[in-house]
């Protein structure tokens, strides 16, 4: 415990620069990482889960969906179908009186038979909505109705994986003129006999108040998007669901007369298809690997969704999903990276034995995290999952990292001196002997080095100038040797220097500098016998020239010859050859 209280102290000296720049420096390259999308597809992933997750929401009965499936298409043998059935089904729906009917089904050529009466069906019909394409390959409305409000456009946004997490509210067509989209055509007819009506809200307009709803148009960089196409005004879609979160009749239902009126009063009708075969489906966040049927949505129930999203906000006060802002997830990350690497930091400097401490709570906190993030998305926020728990991780990571780092150099470091200690000495000494000897003849010299007088220099001056004396003499050392040298306090003054790679002549020229270097400090000593400063004797060995040695044989010959340094007035360098291996006789 002795030795580890002496490692923790040390240890907590770094308690406020190591953390923070860990922290820093880990926030720093999330961030960068996020601002290149790197998160972009697994914070769109972890949105997905959020809506699999959510409660189901109750059915929204202001809504009716007529639904063209294969029976109706068994039924017609035709496709598209022709006029006079969808004549038959909207003047039927209008009967029960509905506030709204969206015709999802592009009808800018005629169908025969039946298409007088359905041009005339389109004119006198006020709360009949037709559908155009406006962007990539346009589809043009019918055309009894083009030019008038009673036109929108079906164009839907497709994320970079396919899947539809936005809704486009209005978008101006190939000529320049902002034209709205079918949900927002849809949900006007139903709100304005209420009285509520859409408004620009904020000091340029961007913001559009209806009812208890304010929407605010999505930015490139919000949530977990990134430089996200934005053009025209889109908002996140929040989904109610699919297909079974919506009252729903057949096709041939309405065509047979065959539906209760009670449906289709007062509600907005939308009349689309789900049929597979026609193709019109699309990846939402309910689409899984998993669950076959649920891969892919009908437009028709897309559309269903924003429009009861708008219906929902604007009378319910439901809360719109809201994305948190770029500089949000910015101060999110900065703030969870500082705070996990204080607390890693902490937990390790405080007890002995807390490698495996900041893991276990890290995952504490990465499960916090996670239920958080939905908590909030259940109120409707987005916020990135993705991106704080990389940060969260590779913090806690990273601090245990530079921990280790730190506590192993403590360890193989002279808390004096701030040079090797003896055990690191000892592993360094063992592996380059092994490296010289694996490798055939390369040199291996050893130089040590012992103060002179001083105890002396203890008696005169006391032990602390005595410490800072050695410290000065550690660091000249240390600068007097390679970059590949290794400099360790071998005993209470006595100081060693291994040479890797180094011949004898090369090792003396270093031993003459680490003496000629040290008297330069001009410490005063004047209790010693051989000058008025302190100096160094020094022993130099090279193992070209004891082959026959141990590494740890090498050290005792180097102290040979700094004994014979000393026994020659000290202030000086001397070598030691081992005597020549006798030769046994050949009989």
């Amino acid at each position: 415990m002795g030795m580890y209280s002496k490692v923790r102290k040390r240890l907590e000296g770094w308690k406020t620069k190591t953390p923070t720049i860990v922290g820093l420096a880990v926030a720093v390259a999330t961030t960068a990482a996020t601002a290149t999308g790197a998160f972009q597809l697994l914070e769109w992933a972890a949105l997905d889960s959020f809506f699999r997750l959510r409660p189901e929401e109750a059915i929204d009965a202001r809504l009716l969906l007529v639904t063209i499936d294969e029976t109706e298409l068994k039924h017609f043998q035709a496709w598209p179908l022709p006029d006079a059935a969808l004549n038959r089904v909207v003047n039927t729906l209008q009967q029960h009186e509905p506030a709204a009917i969206g015709l999802d089904i592009y009808r800018d050529l005629p169908v025969e038979p039946g298409h007088a009466e359905f041009v005339e069906t389109l004119r006198t019909t006020p709360n009949l909505i037709g559908v155009e394409k406006i962007a990539g390959e346009p589809v043009a409305p019918p055309p009894t109705i083009a030019g008038s409000d009673r036109v929108g456009f079906v164009d839907l946004v497709l994320d970079a994986d396919g899947k539809i997490r936005r809704a486009l509210l209005s978008h101006p067509d190939s000529q320049g003129q902002l034209q709205l989209s079918f949900a927002v055509r849809l949900a006007t007819l139903y709100l304005d006999p209420l009285g509520v009506k859409l408004e620009a809200l904020g000091r340029r307009g961007r913001q559009l108040g209806w009812g208890r709803a304010r929407f605010v148009p999505l930015q490139p960089n919000q949530g977990g998007y990134v430089n996200a196409p934005t053009a025209g005004y889109q908002i996140l879609l929040d989904y109610r669901g699919t297909l079974d979160r919506f009252e729903r009749v057949s096709f041939l239902e309405v065509f047979r007369d065959r539906v209760s009126p009670d449906l289709v009063r007062d509600r907005v009708v939308l009349i689309g298809s789900t049929a597979t075969s026609l193709n019109d489906l699309f990846y939402t966040p309910y689409s899984t690997p998993f669950v076959p049927e649920t891969q892919r949505t009908s437009g028709l129930v897309v559309h269903a969704n924003i429009v009861s999203q708008i219906l929902s906000a604007a009378l319910d006060g439901r809360s719109q999903l809201r994305p948190l802002p770029q500089w949000g997830t910015w101060l999110w990350i900065f703030s969870l990276s500082g705070t996990a690497a204080i607390a890693s930091w902490k937990v390790l400097t405080q007890h002995q034995y807390a490698s495996a401490v900041p893991m276990l709570w890290t995952t504490a906190a990465a499960a916090g995290l996670l239920l958080g993030s939905y908590v909030a998305f259940l109120w409707g926020w987005w916020i990135p999952v993705v991106s704080p728990l990389f940060a969260l991780f590779t913090t806690v990571v990273v601090t245990t990292s530079t921990y280790s780092f730190h506590l192993q150099r403590l360890v193989a470091t002279d808390s004096l001196t701030q040079v090797g200690n003896r055990y690191a000495c000892d592993r360094f000494l063992e592996r380059v002997w092994t490296d010289c000897h694996s490798q055939g003849d390369r040199n291996l010299s050893i130089v040590l080095c012992d103060v002179d007088y001083f105890k002396n220099y203890n008696d005169t001056y006391g032990h602390p100038a005595g410490d800072r004396c050695l410290q000065e003499i550690a660091r000249t050392i240390a600068e007097s040797v390679r970059s590949q040298d290794f400099v360790a306090r071998y005993g209470g003054e006595e100081f060693i220097a291994i040479l890797p790679e180094t011949d004898l002549h090369d090792a003396i020229n270093i031993a003459r500098r680490i003496c000629q270097n040290v008297r330069a400090l001009h410490i005063d000593h004047a209790s010693s016998a051989t000058s008025h400063v302190v100096t160094l004797s020094c022993g130099v060995v090279s193992s070209y020239h004891c082959r026959s040695l141990q590494a740890k044989d090498l050290v005792e010959a180097a102290d040979r010859a700094l004994y014979l340094a000393k026994a020659d007035g000290r202030d000086r360098y001397r070598t030691y050859v081992c005597p020549p291996i006798p030769q046994r006789p050949i009989y």
